[in-house]
């Protein structure tokens, strides 16, 4: 890292954060908070939610939940669809409550810890509150695939972003794709990092033989394509399929598959028992209508899993056609057709090396440090010339 003043505080900020341990919401960013409490001081502000404590410790992470209403009424986070509950003209009035209890609380921790750094994660709506708690810090922000995914849906959100981003010192994205749009709606330096993943517990072992096992892990929402799974369950009674992940759509994907005798939802699991999951299937399917660069793909890389999935987002820049996966249209079909192709004599064996071999710079640590000499490159600058000011 660079010499000179170095950063010792990080405040984290985040429209959704797991609020137990085991929470299906966005545990990846629980798990670059505590890879980054290794080497700072890290405190998160997060939504408060009727199933988590307003304020906690967990791995060394300061964790600070903001509320904005009654326990019933906190309806906008974890929902997996926050602007769509956010634009319903009954819900104006809460959005705008959340807004500024969600600033306020950022302004609050701001000032206790004497943070000089500010990293929201996603540009709406988490950046429009950490903007207007700004005084001066260094403010980064982590565009996620939901950004991106909005901002080039819908014109309103483009301009509020493009308002975010006119105020960021640096801008982290998770792919080469989304840092090209990025660059054209900032002046602020663009890093390029994958979100990290803990190849101490995500990693290939030997294994001597082929099963017919496949598995999906991720939110049970119909933009991941939970039930073109269940479909090819129904196709494909030769192989057995496990559903792992909990979600708005849980209960309607369980009623679409109740009689398919070779599919299993598990519900919810722990971080730290998803690989032994991975390491039983022998395929991965993510067949989602949209996606950033998901931490499952890569997970799952890791453990020698190939993947089948779709072309969206940036899944493209880890999986290669037939290399390391297979890239499909999505449907059923094409899901089946994947699994006989890995049934074939060594298909399944080479592919399942090249998978864990792909990934093996992914790891949290090394994204954990890319983030923060990238961080500091730019509060080291912006503190010399604030020093310079002075004289």
């Amino acid at each position: 890292m660079s010499g000179g003043v170095k950063l010792q505080e990080i405040v984290i900020c985040t429209q959704t954060y797991p609020r137990f341990q085991g929470d299906v919401n966005a545990p990846f960013l629980h798990n670059l908070a505590k890879s980054f409490a290794k080497k700072r001081s890290v405190t998160v502000v997060a939504p408060h939610h009727k199933m988590a404590k307003e304020e906690e410790i967990v791995d060394g992470v300061s964790i600070q939940r903001f509320r904005y209403a009654k326990d019933r009424r906190e309806i906008l986070a974890y929902t997996g669809s926050m602007h769509k509950v956010a634009l319903k003209p009954w819900n104006w009035w809460l959005a705008k409550r959340f807004m500024s209890r969600a600033s306020r609380s950022v302004r609050q921790v701001l000032d206790r810890t004497k943070s000089e750094i500010l990293y929201a994660h996603w540009l709406v709506p988490t950046g429009m509150f950490a903007k207007k708690a700004l005084r001066g810090e260094t403010f980064f922000a982590h565009v996620h695939g939901t950004d991106f995914h909005l901002i080039q849906k819908y014109g309103f959100i483009k301009r509020i972003a493009r308002r975010v981003l006119s105020n960021v010192d640096g801008v982290i994205c998770v792919s080469n794709e989304q840092a090209e749009v990025v660059k054209s709606m900032t002046t602020a330096p663009v890093f390029v990092q994958a979100m990290g993943i803990d190849l101490e517990q995500f990693h290939a072992k030997e294994r001597t033989a082929f099963s017919k096992n496949a598995i999906f892990v991720g939110r049970i929402t119909e933009a991941k394509g939970v039930q073109q799974v269940i479909h090819a369950a129904k196709i494909t009674p030769d192989w057995n399929f496990k559903i792992i992940g909990d979600g708005p759509d849980l209960d309607q994907m369980k009623s679409i598959g109740k009689d398919v005798e070779n599919l299993e939802f598990v519900g919810a699991v722990e971080n730290n028992a998803l690989p032994a999951y991975y390491r039983k299937a022998s395929a991965f399917i993510l067949p989602s209508i949209r996606e950033g660069m998901p931490v499952s793909i890569l997970e799952a890389l890791a453990c020698g899993v190939p993947t089948i999935t779709t072309d969206v987002g940036q899944i493209t820049e880890v999986i290669s056609d037939k290399e390391n996966g297979f890239i499909i249209s999505g449907d059923a079909s094409s899901i089946q057709t994947s699994l006989h192709q890995l049934e074939h004599s060594d298909v399944w064996a080479n592919m399942s090396k090249r998978a864990s071999e792909s990934v093996t710079n992914s790891g949290l640590d090394a994204a954990t440090d890319n983030i923060l000499s990238f961080m500091q490159e730019i509060y080291q600058s912006k503190s010399t010339i604030r020093g310079k000011s002075k004289h």
